[in-house]
Protein backbone atom coordinates (compact mmCIF):
# COMPACT_ATOMS: atom_id res chain seq x y z
CA UNK A 1 0.00 0.00 0.00
CA UNK A 2 1.37 2.96 -1.06
CA UNK A 3 2.41 5.09 1.96
CA UNK A 4 0.53 8.80 2.86
CA UNK A 5 2.43 11.91 2.89
CA UNK A 6 1.07 14.80 5.00
CA UNK A 7 1.21 17.83 3.37
CA UNK A 8 3.55 20.73 4.07
CA UNK A 9 2.19 23.40 6.19
CA UNK A 10 4.02 26.53 4.87
CA UNK A 11 4.93 29.14 7.40
CA UNK A 12 3.52 32.32 6.32
CA UNK A 13 2.11 35.79 6.85
CA UNK A 14 -1.79 36.14 7.13
CA UNK A 15 -1.78 39.14 4.50
CA UNK A 16 0.10 36.68 1.87
CA UNK A 17 -2.42 33.46 2.45
CA UNK A 18 -5.20 35.92 1.61
CA UNK A 19 -3.82 36.89 -1.22
CA UNK A 20 -3.45 33.48 -2.21
CA UNK A 21 -5.69 32.11 -5.69
CA UNK A 22 -8.18 29.40 -4.17
CA UNK A 23 -8.37 26.76 -6.38
CA UNK A 24 -11.79 25.12 -6.05
CA UNK A 25 -13.26 21.24 -7.25
CA UNK A 26 -16.31 21.92 -9.27
CA UNK A 27 -16.96 18.79 -9.53
CA UNK A 28 -17.16 18.27 -5.36
CA UNK A 29 -19.48 20.89 -4.60
CA UNK A 30 -16.73 24.11 -4.90
CA UNK A 31 -14.28 22.50 -2.17
CA UNK A 32 -10.98 23.64 -2.17
CA UNK A 33 -7.95 21.93 -3.77
CA UNK A 34 -5.47 24.20 -2.53
CA UNK A 35 -4.76 27.64 -2.37
CA UNK A 36 -2.13 28.99 -5.19
CA UNK A 37 0.59 31.32 -3.85
CA UNK A 38 3.31 32.02 -6.47
CA UNK A 39 4.78 28.26 -7.46
CA UNK A 40 3.44 27.21 -4.03
CA UNK A 41 0.07 24.70 -3.83
CA UNK A 42 -0.98 25.55 -0.19
CA UNK A 43 -3.36 22.82 1.83
CA UNK A 44 -1.51 23.18 4.98
CA UNK A 45 -0.36 26.83 6.77
CA UNK A 46 1.54 27.23 9.98
CA UNK A 47 0.59 31.02 10.90
CA UNK A 48 1.03 32.83 14.23
CA UNK A 49 -1.16 36.00 15.16
CA UNK A 50 -3.07 37.58 17.85
CA UNK A 51 -6.42 36.92 18.52
CA UNK A 52 -8.77 39.54 18.15
CA UNK A 53 -12.33 37.92 18.48
CA UNK A 54 -13.84 34.35 19.52
CA UNK A 55 -16.71 33.46 18.89
CA UNK A 56 -18.94 30.09 20.00
CA UNK A 57 -21.72 28.32 19.26
CA UNK A 58 -23.68 26.24 21.78
CA UNK A 59 -26.87 25.12 19.47
CA UNK A 60 -27.38 21.97 17.57
CA UNK A 61 -24.12 22.58 15.76
CA UNK A 62 -21.72 23.13 18.23
CA UNK A 63 -18.28 25.36 16.72
CA UNK A 64 -16.11 28.14 17.62
CA UNK A 65 -14.60 30.76 15.48
CA UNK A 66 -11.54 32.92 16.09
CA UNK A 67 -10.15 35.74 14.61
CA UNK A 68 -6.14 36.29 13.72
CA UNK A 69 -4.35 38.98 13.10
CA UNK A 70 -0.39 39.69 12.86
CA UNK A 71 -0.47 42.79 11.23
CA UNK A 72 -0.42 41.84 7.56
CA UNK A 73 -3.69 40.87 7.73
CA UNK A 74 -6.45 38.84 9.15
CA UNK A 75 -8.31 35.62 8.90
CA UNK A 76 -10.84 32.85 10.61
CA UNK A 77 -9.94 29.55 12.34
CA UNK A 78 -13.08 27.55 12.54
CA UNK A 79 -13.45 24.67 14.54
CA UNK A 80 -16.45 21.81 14.72
CA UNK A 81 -16.86 18.96 16.43
CA UNK A 82 -14.39 17.85 18.55
CA UNK A 83 -11.40 20.29 17.37
CA UNK A 84 -13.40 23.08 19.57
CA UNK A 85 -11.34 21.02 22.26
CA UNK A 86 -8.02 22.23 20.79
CA UNK A 87 -9.20 26.34 20.74
CA UNK A 88 -11.72 26.03 24.14
CA UNK A 89 -8.61 28.21 26.07
CA UNK A 90 -8.11 30.32 23.90
CA UNK A 91 -9.04 34.13 24.66
CA UNK A 92 -8.82 37.42 23.15
CA UNK A 93 -5.85 39.18 23.02
CA UNK A 94 -3.45 35.51 22.97
CA UNK A 95 -1.11 35.23 20.57
CA UNK A 96 -1.22 31.59 19.02
CA UNK A 97 0.40 29.43 16.70
CA UNK A 98 -2.07 27.88 14.11
CA UNK A 99 -0.83 24.64 12.09
CA UNK A 100 -4.22 23.85 10.00
CA UNK A 101 -5.83 22.46 7.16
CA UNK A 102 -6.67 25.74 4.36
CA UNK A 103 -10.86 25.45 3.86
CA UNK A 104 -12.84 27.88 1.80
CA UNK A 105 -16.90 28.66 2.14
CA UNK A 106 -18.66 31.81 1.03
CA UNK A 107 -15.38 33.44 -0.76
CA UNK A 108 -13.65 33.70 2.46
CA UNK A 109 -10.19 31.38 3.15
CA UNK A 110 -10.44 30.10 6.48
CA UNK A 111 -8.19 27.09 8.64
CA UNK A 112 -9.36 23.79 10.25
CA UNK A 113 -6.98 24.01 13.37
CA UNK A 114 -5.00 21.09 13.73
CA UNK A 115 -2.34 22.45 16.69
CA UNK A 116 -3.05 25.67 18.43
CA UNK A 117 -0.33 26.77 21.25
CA UNK A 118 -0.18 29.71 22.89
CA UNK A 119 3.02 31.43 22.44
CA UNK A 120 5.19 34.92 23.33
CA UNK A 121 3.71 37.62 21.06
CA UNK A 122 7.66 38.64 20.35
CA UNK A 123 7.01 35.22 17.80
CA UNK A 124 4.83 37.68 15.85
CA UNK A 125 8.59 39.62 14.87
CA UNK A 126 10.26 36.22 14.98
CA UNK A 127 8.38 34.66 12.19
CA UNK A 128 8.63 38.28 10.33
CA UNK A 129 11.88 37.67 9.84
CA UNK A 130 11.93 33.96 9.21
CA UNK A 131 9.79 35.26 6.43
CA UNK A 132 11.83 37.42 5.10
CA UNK A 133 14.69 35.61 5.48
CA UNK A 134 13.27 32.69 2.91
CA UNK A 135 12.65 35.22 1.04
CA UNK A 136 16.20 36.59 0.61
CA UNK A 137 17.20 33.18 0.13
CA UNK A 138 14.63 32.65 -2.81
CA UNK A 139 15.94 35.99 -4.23
CA UNK A 140 20.04 34.83 -4.50
CA UNK A 141 19.14 31.58 -5.16
CA UNK A 142 17.44 33.08 -8.49
CA UNK A 143 20.50 35.79 -9.12
CA UNK A 144 22.37 32.27 -9.14
CA UNK A 145 20.30 30.36 -11.59
CA UNK A 146 19.86 33.62 -13.80
CA UNK A 147 23.93 34.11 -13.67
CA UNK A 148 24.29 30.81 -14.42
CA UNK A 149 21.78 30.70 -17.65
CA UNK A 150 23.95 34.04 -18.73
CA UNK A 151 27.09 32.04 -18.95
CA UNK A 152 25.32 29.41 -20.70
CA UNK A 153 23.95 31.53 -23.30
CA UNK A 154 27.30 33.27 -23.72
CA UNK A 155 29.11 30.11 -23.93
CA UNK A 156 26.37 29.17 -27.02
CA UNK A 157 27.26 32.33 -28.65
CA UNK A 158 31.16 31.82 -28.66
CA UNK A 159 30.26 28.51 -29.95
CA UNK A 160 28.45 30.11 -32.41
CA UNK A 161 30.66 32.72 -33.43
CA UNK A 162 33.84 30.25 -33.48
CA UNK A 163 32.43 27.90 -35.89
CA UNK A 164 30.76 30.57 -38.31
Amino acid sequence: MPELKRQTAYKLKIGDLIRGNPILDESNQGKLNFVELGDKRLVRVNIIGNVIEKYSSEGEKKYTSLTLDDASGQIRIRAFGESIDKVQNVVEGQTILVIGVLRHFNNEIYIIPEIVKEVNPSYLLVRKLEIEQDISKSIVMQKHEILALKDSILQLIKKAESTE
